[in-house]
């Protein structure tokens, strides 16, 4: 997921992306532990970004659970694209199948 290669330090840009990818692809709300694990990152540098990314508005913190999840800013900009994806879909379904046959 992250490019760990000490010669080649990432972006904090990049380490942040990859903090939230990773909670946007997980299955049920994480741990601080599991995204240092997952994102090879130091325990300081995650909660760092997930803190950066709850006050964006892009990661929720279970207040008692300590877990997060996918912030409502960050499913809002999900949504837009996953429309588009949708229209052209159904756009290219009824396509083909209002051709006439040959």
């Amino acid at each position: 997921m992250l490019n760990v290669d000490p010669q080649k330090p990432e972006s904090t840009a990049l380490r942040a992306f990859a903090v939230l990818e990773y909670v946007a692809h997980a299955n049920k709300p994480v741990s601080l532990d599991d995204v240092t694990h997952a994102c090879k990152l130091p325990k300081p540098t995650v909660f760092r970004i997930l803190s950066m990314l709850f006050e964006a508005d892009l990661v929720y913190r279970e207040p008692l659970g300590k877990r997060y999840t996918v912030g409502a800013r960050s499913t809002s900009c999900a949504i837009p694209p996953c429309a588009r994806n949708l229209t052209q879909s159904c756009r290219n379904s009824w396509t083909q199948w209002a051709k006439p046959a040959t």
